[in-house]
C-alpha cells in the first residue's frame, strides 16, 4: 500500500506543471547620447543630461537647413560651453558624424566664437516629449541633436555647417592639413575659391581621387570626373536640382539654389573639379 501511494505521488509530481519563472521587465530603448573627442579625451552626454545642461536657454531663430525658412524654437546648449575641458588648437576643425553617415568638419574657430558681432554656434537638443516636425517626404526630422546657428550671415555659415542628427563632434586637423594634395596653388584664387566651395557643398557627402570621409555619393574624380561624362548644362542642372537629371531609390542629394551657392561660385567649383580629371 505504502509503494502504491508513493507511485501516485511521484505521478502527480510529474505531471505538474513546472513553476513559471518571473518575466524580465520590458527593456527601454537606449537613450540617444552625443560623444564628444580631443586627442585622448572623450566626454559623452546623454539626452536628459544636456537638456539639464546649466548653460541650455531656449532659441527662437529662422531655420537655414533642416527646416529651411522657418521660424523654429529651440532649446539649445552654446558649443563653446559644451566644448569646455576640451583642448581646440587654432586652425583645427570639429568634425562631426551624423546617424545616416554624413561626414564633414567645421572650422573649429567658428565652432567656438563667443563674439556675439559673429555668428554664434549652439547644440539644439530635441525634447522626448516635444518632437521635432520630421521633414516634408522623411520618416525623420533633425533630432536628437542638431548644431544651429545665430545670425549665420555674420560669418557666412553654410547649410553643410548646420549638420542634424549628429552623433558625435571631434576635434581633428584642418581639412587642407589632413588632404593637402587636394589644395590648390593659393595664387590662382578663382581656383582656389572652387576649392573651398567644393569642401563645403561636395566634401561631406563624397570623396575625391580616394580622400575624405564622404559615403553617401561616389568619387569624383575616381575613375571619370563628372565634367568627363556630364555636358556642361547638365552638370550645372544636376547642382542646382538633382531630381531633375536622375534619380533612384534612397537617393539623398539635395540641390543647391542660387542663394545658397551663387552662379559665380558655381562656375569656380566646376572649373576645380575641372582641374582635377588631369590627376
Amino acid at each position: 500500500m505504502l509503494a502504491r501511494l508513493l507511485l501516485l505521488t511521484l505521478l502527480v509530481l510529474a505531471c505538474s506543471p513546472a513553476p513559471q519563472q518571473p518575466s524580465p521587465p520590458p527593456s527601454r530603448p537606449s537613450e540617444p547620447s552625443l560623444t564628444l573627442r580631443s586627442g585622448d579625451k572623450v566626454k559623452t552626454f546623454t539626452r536628459s543630461q544636456l537638456l539639464a545642461h546649466p548653460a541650455i536657454k531656449t532659441l527662437s531663430i529662422p531655420d537655414e537647413s533642416g527646416y529651411e525658412d522657418q521660424q523654429m524654437s529651440y532649446r539649445a546648449i552654446p558649443m563653446a560651453a559644451l566644448m569646455e575641458g576640451l583642448e581646440v588648437s587654432a586652425g583645427s576643425e570639429l568634425g562631426y558624424q551624423t546617424l545616416d553617415g554624413f561626414s564633414s568638419g567645421v572650422q573649429a574657430a567658428l565652432v567656438m566664437n563667443q563674439d556675439p558681432g559673429r555668428s554664434l554656434a549652439y547644440l539644439a537638443v530635441e525634447p522626448p516629449d516635444q518632437p521635432w516636425p520630421r521633414f516634408e517626404g522623411r520618416t525623420y526630422g533633425a533630432g536628437p541633436f542638431y548644431m544651429i546657428w545665430v545670425n549665420p550671415q555674420l560669418s557666412e555659415i553654410g547649410r553643410e555647417e548646420w549638420p542634424f542628427q549628429v552623433t558625435s563632434f571631434t576635434v581633428r586637423p584642418s581639412t587642407e592639413a589632413l588632404y593637402p594634395d587636394l589644395v590648390p596653388d593659393r595664387k590662382n584664387q578663382p581656383l582656389y575659391r572652387g576649392y573651398k566651395s567644393f569642401v563645403q557643398n561636395c566634401f561631406p557627402c563624397h570623396t575625391l581621387d580616394g580622400h575624405g570621409s564622404g559615403k553617401l555619393g561616389p568619387d569624383l574624380n575616381v575613375p571619370m570626373n563628372p565634367t568627363e561624362y556630364f555636358q556642361p548644362e547638365v552638370l550645372r542642372k544636376l547642382i542646382r536640382d538633382p531630381h531633375s537629371v536622375r534619380t533612384w531609390a534612397g537617393m539623398k542629394m539635395t540641390g543647391f539654389d542660387e542663394k545658397e551657392l551663387p552662379d559665380a561660385e558655381l562656375e569656380e567649383l566646376i572649373g576645380y573639379l575641372r582641374s582635377r580629371k588631369k590627376r
